[in-house]
């Protein structure tokens, strides 16, 4: 919060100093509490320069993370924030955030399931690093905006199209192909399993797989 233009579009008053929140992860159990474009302004009492840091000795400051990075899970901090015009104050119970991608089990296979020819898999770590390299297992992903509405859930992706006499002559791997199952039949999916469990179970002529907002039509 250097720029006095920002402090001003922000209602600072003049002598106010603090950090600008840009983003909150919905992962994140502070997400019911802070909001994008508030401005922290203090942890525990301890005041937040404009350049993020805080008093560390007599002679030195440190990152204002620093605060946060001594304390333990289960740990209460009090924050300050300003609001718009508003100055308000939150005790935050400080939790593990919950991953969006989770972690797979060293050496065991990722699970699978194979219709028509097309395969499925659940998202994970071991997944994202496949498909891409660059991938960063400590960055939460943000390509698609189904990953903020499954904190709960299992992302079922569809990773691949293997030659079958039943997709043949569909055109549909490079559309469809690395991304998340949404429904079945218009049924949500929300693991695997229940995915495999729609399918047994299916007596319909037809079985359709939605894809975000790309559908696919396939015969049984």
């Amino acid at each position: 919060m250097e720029s006095p233009y920002l402090r001003l579009f922000m209602k600072m008053e003049h002598d106010e100093q603090g950090v600008l929140i840009t983003e909150v992860k919905p992962n994140y159990p502070e997400s019911v509490i802070l909001k994008p474009y508030d401005v922290l302004l203090s942890i525990d009492g301890i005041d937040i320069n404009n350049d993020e840091t805080v008093p560390f000795s007599r002679r030195w400051r440190i990152e204002f993370s620093y605060l946060i990075g001594k304390k333990y899970n289960g740990d209460k901090i009090v924050i300050k924030v300003r609001r718009g015009s508003e100055i308000r104050e939150f005790i935050i119970n400080l939790a593990t955030h919950k991953q969006f991608v989770p972690t797979n089990i060293i050496g065991m296979p990722l699970p699978y399931y194979i219709i028509g020819g097309f395969v499925f898999t659940t998202l994970s770590f071991p997944y994202m690093q496949v498909m891409d390299d660059r991938y960063d297992r400590y960055k939460t992903p943000d390509e698609d905006e189904l990953f903020s509405q499954a904190l709960y859930e299992e992302r079922v992706v569809h990773c691949e199209v293997l030659k079958a006499d039943v997709n043949d002559g569909c055109d549909t791997e490079l559309l469809v192909q690395d991304q998340v199952l949404v429904t079945f039949n218009d049924k949500p999916v929300d693991r695997l399993k229940s995915l495999v469990s729609m399918v047994e179970i299916c007596n319909e002529d037809f079985r359709k797989f939605t894809f975000g907002n790309h559908k696919v039509d396939g015969p049984p």
